[in-house]
């Protein structure tokens, strides 16, 4: 008997110590800002940027001339052909190498009626262009998701999915796309899951009536 009760109260004393152990380690601990932090912040102030590795495409310096890298942005409309913005192609360089990495993304004030794209290859050079934006009217309070952040001028950002390379083709990189009215009636800003690629099939297409692709076109001569 007298055993049973030592057992007892020693799980008992145990069972205490564990509980103050825990209710003590259950602390707001200071630690360092890593990178997904500061990439969080930045697209909350409207910064977005996406990266492209392409150090597999091959350039010859035996018989490879140059490489052009040449920027472009088109705008779509619903039941019309693809316009291509003149005013934002760009030649960002020629060099007697393909570039490593390409660099596309966007910065976005709050109601302004611009987006500001940034493109960059690694060894050639970085540039700045606008896009005009179109307002959105909003029909009610019908949205899913931003309602404290929403504006008539509010886009999105995403990124394609990886694609092969085609010497002086043009590879959309990056697609600007302003809110949408879903089946239900409630605006929206997300995609369907699948494949976000050159053929732009994915399902969102079907409910917008415009949007921008930002690509590159590199061209390698022999």
């Amino acid at each position: 008997m007298e055993l049973l009760k030592n057992t007892i109260s020693t799980i008992v004393v145990s069972l205490a110590v564990y509980m103050g152990g825990t209710a003590v380690a259950q602390n707001m601990t200071p630690t360092k800002v890593d990178a997904e932090d500061v990439i969080n912040m930045l697209n909350f102030a409207g910064y977005n940027l996406y990266s492209f590795d392409t150090r597999s495409i091959k350039f010859d310096k035996q018989k490879d001339r140059n490489c052009k890298v040449k920027f472009k942005a088109y705008l779509y409309e619903r039941g019309k052909e693809p316009k291509r913005i003149e005013e934002f192609t760009r030649v960002v360089g020629v060099q007697n190498y393909a570039p490593e990495k390409l660099i596309v993304g966007s910065r976005r004030v709050k109601n302004d009626s611009v987006i500001n794209v940034y493109t960059n290859a690694y060894g050639f050079m970085s540039q700045w262009a606008e896009l005009k934006l179109r307002p959105t009217e909003y029909e009610g309070e019908k949205y899913v998701g931003r309602a404290l952040q929403l504006d008539k001028y509010d886009v999105m950002t995403l990124q394609f999915d990886e694609q092969k390379f085609e010497n002086g083709g043009f590879t959309p990189l990056m697609l600007i796309y302003p809110p949408y009215k879903g089946e239900d009636g409630f605006y929206r800003f997300c995609v369907w899951e699948g494949a976000f690629d050159a053929k732009m099939d994915n399902r969102v297409f079907e409910y917008l009536d415009w949007w921008y692709v930002v690509g590159v076109e590199i061209k390698i001569k022999e």
